[in-house]
C-alpha cells in the first residue's frame, strides 16, 4: 500500500515540524511562556498561530504516518513470538486488532485518504504563517503580504527550479 520512500518523507516531515516547534520555542524567548500561548493564546500574535498550525500538523502527520504502518505492526506483532511478551503486547496495541480482511484495508485507505486531504490545507496554513512571522521583521522589504503565497509555492516547488531563477 505505501512505499517505503513514502514513509521516510513522512518521518522527514515529523522531525522537520519537531524542530519547527522548537524554533517557536527559541523564538519565546523564554520557554515558560509556553503555558501563556496554551492558556491564554493572543490570537493577533503570530507566534499564538504558529504554535496552533504546527501542533495541529504535527497530529495530522502523525496520524499519516501510523495508518500505513499498522498491517506492518500486524505482521511484527505475529512473528513477536512469545504473545505475553512486552513486544508481543505493544505491537498487538499498535496494530488495532488488525487481521487483513477487505473491510479493514477498505477502511484504512480511506482514513489515509481523508488524513491526506486534511493535511494539504493544513501545510498551506503553516507556510503562511510562518512567512508572517518572518514578514512582522524590522527588514526593509520584508514587510510584505505577498509572503503567503510565495512560501507556498516555495515549499510546493522542486529545488533545483529555484537555481534558475
Amino acid at each position: 500500500m505505501e512505499a517505503p520512500i513514502t514513509r521516510l518523507a513522512e518521518s522527514m516531515a515529523v522531525f522537520s515540524l519537531l524542530v519547527g516547534a522548537a524554533f517557536a520555542l527559541i523564538h519565546l524567548g523564554r520557554p515558560e511562556r509556553v503555558w501563556r500561548i496554551v492558556l491564554t493564546p493572543q490570537l493577533s500574535s503570530p507566534i499564538a498561530w504558529d504554535f496552533i498550525v504546527i501542533a495541529v500538523y504535527l497530529i495530522a502527520t502523525v496520524i499519516f504516518l501510523y495508518l500505513p504502518l499498522i498491517p506492518d505492526l500486524a505482521i511484527l506483532r505475529d512473528r513477536a513470538g512469545d504473545s505475553r511478551g512486552w513486544r508481543a503486547r505493544m505491537y498487538g496495541l499498535f496494530a488495532l486488532n488488525w487481521q487483513g480482511l477487505p473491510e479493514q484495508r477498505r477502511f484504512l485507505e480511506r482514513g489515509v485518504t481523508a488524513i491526506a486531504i486534511v493535511i494539504i490545507p493544513l501545510a498551506i496554513s503553516v507556510h503562511s504563517v510562518l512567512s508572517w512571522a518572518f514578514s512582522l521583521t524590522g527588514r526593509p522589504g520584508w514587510g510584505s503580504s505577498i509572503y503567503a503565497p510565495y512560501f507556498v509555492v516555495a515549499a510546493c516547488t522542486p529545488e533545483w527550479q529555484w537555481s534558475f531563477w
